[in-house]
């Protein structure tokens, strides 16, 4: 499943998609169920999924606080706190579900995200525009909503191994190039992410640093910022040789890493 996932990012969600999907199957005969509190205990479902899917599959009125809807309930109450604390999303929770219509849910939420996505938009928003600016309480919509601070970028640095086998009697990768390889035995080695990160994905292995980088890809993952530099390897005990034209799920920079020493190597050759 993890395959078709590849380069999505967020791992976690395909993972919670699936176990969703039988426990829907096992426990619901195949029927998704409307009611909110019910949906929040399916995995992976927290309450902005709950209320989207009740409000738009089922045209419940449930308050659904996306981007664009916290921006205008936050101004139409001039709400400065940041919208991001707990206390922040109960008190615009409660707003929202003030202004619920009885029936019609999905158009009542469409037509909030269409004005913060159209009217009352980020930044200056267009007030004389706006249908319901005479209601609006915000001094300064331009400063609203209000968020935390952003976190701290942290910076990692990661050394990844490019270790690779070619079957005996096939002679080196290096002189015979990519084609070659993947018809006569030439694989590579990698390691099953220990997790929380990437957990169920398959990695370049741990490596020590000193060695000649041969690729060095930077990506970020949340608040971190991540140089991962590859130097060439000897297999471990915990990875796993596959070949490289039928390689397991993998993360993206990992993949992308891989990739460019395989296509470099294949130009030497």
């Amino acid at each position: 499943m993890l395959s078709h996932w590849q380069g999505l990012g967020y791992y976690s969600r395909g993972r919670n998609l699936l176990r969703a999907a039988r426990e829907i199957m096992e426990r619901f005969d195949g029927e998704i169920p409307r009611d909110v509190f019910v949906l929040r205990k399916l995995p992976g479902i927290g309450p902005y999924t709950a209320a989207a899917v009740a409000a738009f599959a089922f045209d419940e009125c449930v308050p659904v606080l996306d981007a664009n809807i916290i921006r205008v309930v936050a101004r139409l109450a001039n709400f400065k706190k940041p919208v991001s604390t707990a206390a922040g999303k109960s008190f615009l929770e409660k707003l929202a579900r003030g202004l619920l219509p009885e029936s019609g849910g999905c158009i009542h939420t469409s037509a909030l995200m269409d004005l913060g996505a159209m009217v009352c938009r980020a930044g200056v928003p267009d007030c004389s525009a706006c249908p319901v600016h005479k209601f609006c309480k915000a001094e300064r919509p331009e400063k609203i909503p209000a968020k935390q601070p952003r976190s701290v970028v942290i910076h990692e640095h990661d050394v990844r191994g490019f270790a690779t086998r070619v079957y005996s009697g096939f002679g080196d990768f290096s002189r015979r190039g990519a084609g070659d390889a993947e018809k006569n035995g030439f694989r590579v080695y990698l390691i099953l992410s220990p997790g929380p990160r990437w957990r169920g994905l398959w990695l370049l292995p741990h490596a020590k640093s000193g060695g000649k980088v041969l690729a060095r890809i930077t990506f970020a993952v949340t608040h971190h910022r991540i140089q991962m530099e590859v130097v060439r390897a000897s297999p471990t005990k915990c990875s796993v040789s596959f070949p490289i034209d039928n390689l397991p799920p993998m993360p993206t920079p990992h993949r992308k890493a891989l990739m460019r020493l395989l296509e470099a190597v294949a130009i030497q050759a």
